[in-house]
């Protein structure tokens, strides 16, 4: 259900001053996702198998996009994005 994404699936040479936000663009928007008070989500950034920082986001719901702010990532290694909300 992603119509695009920043940073983009594999890019590679990411250059932490030349956009701060992240995004991520939803072909249809799921409102109900995302509307639900009792349910904490958030954005997971993971390098080598470990949790690198999960950070708050907002939805927006007129334009079915994600909105986060970046996190300090290090050049030269790879990360894995996701959407979490914690089951308990």
């Amino acid at each position: 259900n992603i119509t695009y994404a920043y940073p983009v699936l594999n890019q590679q040479y990411y250059l932490e001053d030349e956009y701060s936000q992240g995004y991520i663009k939803l072909k249809r928007g799921q409102d109900y996702l995302f509307d639900d008070q009792q349910w904490s989500s958030s954005i997971s950034f993971i390098q080598d198998n470990n949790l690198v920082k999960g950070l708050p986001f907002e939805y927006d719901t007129q334009s079915n996009q994600i909105h986060y702010k970046l996190p300090d990532l290090k050049q030269s290694k790879e990360y894995v994005l996701m959407l979490v909300t914690p089951f308990f």
